[in-house]
């Protein structure tokens, strides 16, 4: 993320499952904001992706 800063960037993104709770604590934790949960079916499973964006 310091990499990013330092080229400009103004946030980042990132893509992830619901079912990865772990990580989704520590995104939370670490100041990422959920934007983004919609249900669907990849690889023949349902799962929920989400999208997490983090203003730097």
């Amino acid at each position: 993320m310091a990499y990013a800063r330092e080229a400009g960037y103004r946030d980042m993104v990132l893509w992830t499952h619901e079912s990865h709770q772990a990580a989704c604590a520590l995104y939370a934790a670490a100041g990422w904001t959920l934007e983004r949960s919609e249900p669907v079916r990849s690889f023949g499973i349902d799962l929920v992706e989400q999208s997490w964006r983090i203003v730097l």
